[in-house]
């Protein structure tokens, strides 16, 4: 009898999250997603509950990195900026992270990959729509933004930025699914990191383009580490050289052409160390950066930087064990392709604050739930397949 782990997704539960995925990329669809989100928990908590005969398993070995996130809520909050609107808006969303890092106390046994292939599925569909609307010049509206400056598309999203940091998710493991596992169907794989990579490259995002080469050659490197033969090095080398015409002859001219008139990221950090300097310790609290310094944007574009303005040194070493400790988690599970997602979001942390803007942290709160209570992605494919069969089968 095949002991059951990872539960395939009821039909309801997986509308539900095509819903939240294709929502949370949509102009207006940003709350509809995270409500999808709680919906398909809190399904998730009763169908746990009824299969238990009433009893809900409460996970202690996650209460630690639970209570771990709780603190450095709170040592980010400061009485004194309750009217701030910065304040509410960036509370509001690691209330929202909170809660759905809560659920990982009590569900077990969710399917990662029928979850993360669903991102593939809307990503790739948004992606056609998107791309076509950009090349036929016609925005649709509450669904998909005109391109910024006219030049950088945004799709549905609050900027070009965030655009490129989302689909790097889908990129990265569509790339990963392709390399890494013996799946026989891996057309829509193949088509995700195509579109993917189109939509990365048109928004002309600095950090998402340093994600996708990121993604791109750790994951390549990796795949032919053990597997070192004249045929796979010449195959390597091939890639490289298409790889490298494209960026000389058009990825880095027109790059360089878009964005030349961009500000500096660095002249924004480094406005953001004048308020740092003189809080180190305990920070000025979640708000306004701009209250407290000549930066004149609200966030300094750095999660960490962030971080550090807003907690302090104190809440930064929260964050920065928050961190390790879910990488210990992979590096045990030793779950490549989660290791990949996860790195990506820490990449794009440090060119954007997605944990307080809410949208691209949809991705990593369910990455986080899939981490410490999904099915092993390296694992055998036949392993998981079989163990939903005979789900099926007892339901």
């Amino acid at each position: 009898m095949i002991r059951l782990r990872y539960r395939s997704l009821k039909w309801y539960e997986y509308m539900i999250m095509l819903i939240a995925f294709l929502s949370v990329q949509i102009n207006v669809g940003q709350f509809v997603a995270f409500g999808s989100f709680l919906l398909f928990i809190l399904i998730t908590l009763i169908r746990s509950f009824i299969k238990r005969g009433g009893q809900l398993i409460f996970r202690f070995n996650n209460i630690l990195i639970f209570i771990l996130w709780v603190l450095i809520v709170l040592s980010l909050v400061r009485p004194n900026n309750e009217n701030n609107m910065e304040f509410i808006i960036q509370l509001f969303w690691l209330s929202i992270g909170t809660l759905l890092l809560c659920s990982i106390l009590f569900i077990e046994g969710l399917n990662s990959k029928q979850m993360l292939d669903i991102m593939v599925y809307t990503s790739t569909f948004m992606g056609v729509v998107i791309i076509i609307s950009y090349f036929l010049k016609y925005p649709i509206k509450h669904i998909i933004e005109p391109p910024y400056a006219g030049t950088r598309i945004v799709g549905g999203f609050d900027g070009p930025n965030e655009l490129a940091a989302y689909n790097l998710f889908p990129f990265t493991y569509s790339l990963n699914m392709i390399l890494f596992t013996k799946e026989s169907k891996k057309m829509k794989y193949v088509l995700n990191t195509i579109i993917t990579s189109i939509i990365i490259i048109l928004t002309w995002s600095r950090g998402g383009i340093v994600g996708w080469i990121f993604s791109l050659v750790i994951s390549f490197l990796v795949f032919f580490k053990n597997k070192i033969t004249l045929r796979r090095n010449l195959t390597l080398i091939f890639i490289a050289i298409i790889l490298l015409l494209i960026f000389n002859s058009y990825i880095m001219p027109t790059f360089f052409e878009v964005r030349k008139n961009a500000s500096s990221r660095l002249d924004m950090i480094k406005l953001v160390f004048e308020p740092i300097i003189q809080k180190p310790i305990f920070g000025w609290g979640l708000g306004d950066i701009s209250k407290n310094s000549s930066i004149k944007n609200s966030t300094p574009h750095n999660g960490y930087i962030f971080i550090m303005y807003a907690g302090g040194i104190i809440s930064l070493l929260l964050y920065l064990t928050f961190l390790l400790i879910i990488t210990w988690k992979i590096i045990i599970k030793k779950d490549f392709i989660k290791f990949m997602l996860y790195i990506t979001f820490l990449i794009q942390e440090m060119v954007f604050n997605n944990l307080i803007r809410g949208r691209v942290s949809f991705v990593f709160w369910l990455l986080l739930i899939l981490i410490f209570c999904g099915s092993n992605l390296s694992i055998a494919r036949n392993r998981i397949n079989l163990e939903i069969k005979h789900d099926n089968l007892k339901t």
